[in-house]
């Protein structure tokens, strides 16, 4: 995901901190401190704090600041649940739509997560996958999904990225968001729903193998 402005490449410094580990659950973030640390003002260091927060990925309390949160294993899996259901609806008035120019953007997206895969950069991958899922909401002409799915997504990939390598070839990886592109290019609805599923399919099993890896530290209750 490119981003323009200060709170968003600090945001971006968080998530990739909570991905690689250095932060986790309960770790408290410190908004004078990650101000000081990147050489920015306190204001943006504030308003990408909220950004997280509005992610899932921090808890934000008066008095007490900004805390990584404890992972919810009931919590993500209605997230998943909720994920299902609004990918396809996407995806099911996105083939409906089949815009050429969104199928070509959406095919590029593709070719850069296998390359991304192939290279090892989870941040960058991380970043490709939420762009293509959103851009599938946008092509669903629903705006209202782009901000559901900006919710649901950032907290479920952090977790999941890990497997990801593990699990999925280069090729694989492609091919899985290609099945999507293809069936959204040939208006085949009943198609598009079945290449979401099993891409939901694999992403939770993926999800479900990385859980059983976390500290239990790292787990709510």
């Amino acid at each position: 995901m490119t981003t323009s402005t200060t709170p968003d490449r600090i945001a971006h410094h968080l998530r990739s901190q909570i991905a690689a580990g250095r932060l986790g659950g309960g770790d408290r973030v410190k908004e004078r401190n990650l101000a000081q640390e990147l050489g920015v003002s306190r204001g943006p260091a504030r308003e990408a704090l909220r950004i997280l927060e509005r992610e899932g990925l921090l808890e934000i309390r008066p008095y007490s600041g900004a805390r990584v949160v404890r992972i919810d294993k009931t919590e993500i899996a209605e997230i998943v649940t909720l994920r299902r259901q609004v990918e396809y609806f996407a995806i099911g008035n996105a083939a409906l739509a089949s815009d050429p120019k969104i199928v070509a953007h959406l095919r590029d997206l593709a070719a850069q997560m296998r390359e991304a895969h192939r290279t090892r950069d989870a941040m960058k991958l991380i970043d490709l996958d939420l762009k293509f899922h959103l851009g599938i909401c946008e092509a669903s002409g629903h705006s209202t999904l782009v901000a559901v799915m900006r919710t649901l997504l950032p907290r479920l990939t952090i977790l999941w990225y890990p497997q990801v390598f593990r699990g999925h070839t280069p090729e694989s990886f492609e091919d899985s968001h290609l099945k999507m592109v293809r069936a959204i290019e040939n208006r085949d609805i009943a198609e598009a729903i079945r290449a979401t599923d099993q891409h939901i399919e694999n992403f939770t099993f993926d999800l479900e193998l990385r859980l059983t890896k976390l500290p239990a530290s790292m787990l709510a209750g």
